[in-house]
């Protein structure tokens, strides 16, 4: 389960793919649902937007790669930027 505050289908957003994943609450929330159309325009106008949206995929790459979720797990090794 998503700790409180994650990003869910950045990278399907991001990869112009179909979201892999579905979440569901498990109590009373606060959700935002932006299309890709929505995130397309924030990232071409603002550069917080942008740089946010960097920084939520790196943690998941790292955490992915470096086995920060799963520590006996490594299973990237290259990225190109």
């Amino acid at each position: 389960m998503p700790p409180a505050g994650s990003v869910v289908g950045e990278a399907a957003i991001l990869a112009g793919t179909a979201h892999t994943e579905s979440v569901r609450a498990v109590r009373d929330s606060a959700v935002a649902r932006l299309d890709r159309e929505t995130v397309s325009t924030l990232l071409e106008r603002s550069v917080g937007f942008a740089g946010a949206m960097a920084r939520v995929v790196a943690r998941e790459f790292t955490s992915r790669t470096y086995g920060e979720l799963d520590p006996g797990v490594r299973r990237g090794r290259t990225i190109a930027v």
